[in-house]
């Protein structure tokens, strides 16, 4: 393949620890599909044969059994696990896949958190039409923040946030730091400045977890001294890529004379694949990037993917795509000056349905609006209430909701503005509104659920009133409770 999709799906879910502590961030439902489908599915209605999916060892099964039997995903997947004891992060999982990626295949990594109706073909165009060594993808789309969020509140979510520093029009990525390090550090570049002195800096952007690269950039971070010690690829990867854009000619020289000359037995000490590799234990990063060009170039292979990627042709490494979805611009067919080795651009996603849920906030707000587009997202459900669920004549749901196989409804029972999942008993004259009911969940008589989250097997009996909670999985609510504002789990009840 001339693309290979990797899904990371071993995270923890630092940001929302509340869910995770005893269910991985993969398993969590969004409109009763496990998170790590959205991606999958994703790549399988783009026309990807196969992907890697990277797991916990712990979860293997579980993840492996929620792709291919309850979501029915018919792609090949390989799931590779990283070891349970391990706290790895993205570019540590990526190095660890790197022996199952065929050395003339470029990569598409995607966290298994993006929740989006995207088409892929307009991010793979800028990738070939730009001469890309990267490509990330930038939500624009805005959450609600209008409702309190459920359980605990974390302080600090401002640090956070992504500072994106953009070519302005072109779309060309200048600089990529956290708002914290922004405060920190020296942000410009003069010799990016000097270059592009209209900048665009953003902090309302989103970095979605979805990176085209180069595979130049994954044998980099695999083998060179610079990265050993890089553990993320949104934090110290990508950084570092975008600022070693625009060398000097005279850094470039000297590059250039290292790489050239006929390298040696000594040099071969890094163990990388010859053919597209620097061997000469002294080359940089734009060794990295102008030996692989030269390699690919020099390859048939490579000459006909070149000639494919042309302003009025489409990708045949997917589909579901026209000639209409090719943004033509004549100056991106040029070729990139000498010097200009390294190119970095974002795609923004600035229309459509673009959630990543990687916080509590947006794990919510992913719930609620999922609705819109579960049809496209989920192509084979049977509707947003499932067939097979029981409700009585006297029970209402409302049209935005989703209610899971299984599950069952008594009388004058409201749901409104909720996802309830699978398996789930729902008693006589209980309301639910704006919660997330997960799986195997029983709610008793006359109980009200407001805007608070029930995990997968809790039990919320009779009576009970819940606003602004999250019941932790397999925990009981007893009858006649009222809370507010609290994380109900296996230790005493968290007061905020």
């Amino acid at each position: 393949m001339e693309l290979i999709p990797v899904v990371m799906a071993a995270g923890e879910g630092s940001g929302m620890s509340q869910l995770t502590s005893q269910c991985p961030k993969a398993l969590l439902t969004v409109g009763n599909c496990p998170m790590v489908y959205y991606p999958v599915s994703m790549l399988e209605r783009h026309g990807f044969p196969e992907a890697i999916v990277v797991v916990p060892k712990m979860y293997e099964d579980e993840i492996r059994t929620a792709l291919t039997d309850t979501c029915g995903v018919k792609m090949r997947l390989d799931f590779v696990s990283v070891p349970d004891l391990d706290e790895w992060g993205t570019a540590q999982m990526l190095r660890h896949v790197r022996s199952k990626i065929p050395e003339s295949s470029d990569l598409l990594v995607v966290g298994c958190d993006l929740i989006t109706d995207i088409n892929l073909n307009h991010v793979l165009h800028m990738f070939r039409k730009k001469r890309a060594s990267l490509v990330m993808l930038l939500s624009a789309i805005k959450d609600n923040v209008e409702l309190p969020l459920p359980g605990a509140k974390v302080k600090g979510q401002s640090s956070r946030k992504d500072v994106i520093g953009m070519s302005e029009g072109l779309d060309r990525v200048l600089l990529v730091k956290t708002l914290a390090d922004a405060n920190k550090e020296e942000v410009f570049d003069p010799a990016v400045l000097t270059r592009y002195p209209r900048m665009r800096v953003r902090t309302s952007m989103t970095d979605c977890h979805l990176y085209l690269m180069k595979r130049w950039v994954l044998d980099y971070l695999a083998v060179h001294k610079d990265c050993e010690k890089m553990t993320s690829l949104k934090h110290d990867l990508l950084p570092h890529i975008v600022k070693k854009q625009f060398p000097s000619e005279a850094r470039l020289q000297k590059s250039r004379a290292a790489w050239q000359k006929k390298p040696t037995d000594d040099d071969d000490e890094l163990e990388r694949p010859k053919r597209l590799l620097p061997v000469n234990k002294d080359n940089d990063i734009y060794a990295f990037a102008e030996l692989y060009a030269a390699c690919k170039v020099n390859s048939s292979d490579a000459n006909l993917a070149l000639a494919l990627s042309g302003c009025h042709h489409r990708l045949d490494c997917v589909t579901g795509g026209s000639d209409a979805d090719i943004l033509d611009d004549e100056e991106d067919m040029l070729s990139p000056p000498d010097n200009d080795v390294i190119r970095c651009f974002a795609y923004v996603m600035d229309s459509g349905f673009c959630v990543r849920t990687n916080t509590l906030r947006a794990f919510c707000e992913a719930n609620r609006q999922v609705s819109k587009v579960f049809s496209v997202l989920v192509p084979s459900n049977k509707g947003l209430v499932h067939p097979s669920v029981k409700l009585k004549k006297s029970s209402q749901v409302g049209p935005d909701c989703i209610v899971g196989e299984g599950t069952s409804l008594g009388e004058k029972v409201s749901v409104k503005k909720s996802v309830v999942g699978r398996n789930c008993v729902i008693q006589d004259k209980a309301k639910v509104v704006n919660s997330i009911i997960m799986d195997q969940v029983e709610i008793g008589q006359s109980s009200v659920v407001m805007n608070s989250i029930i995990c997968t097997g809790a039990l919320v009996a009779e009576m009970c009133e819940l606003k602004d909670c999250i019941v932790a999985p397999s925990m009981s609510v007893h009858p006649l409770s009222k809370s507010n504002n609290e994380v109900i789990s296996d230790v005493d009840r968290i007061m905020e």
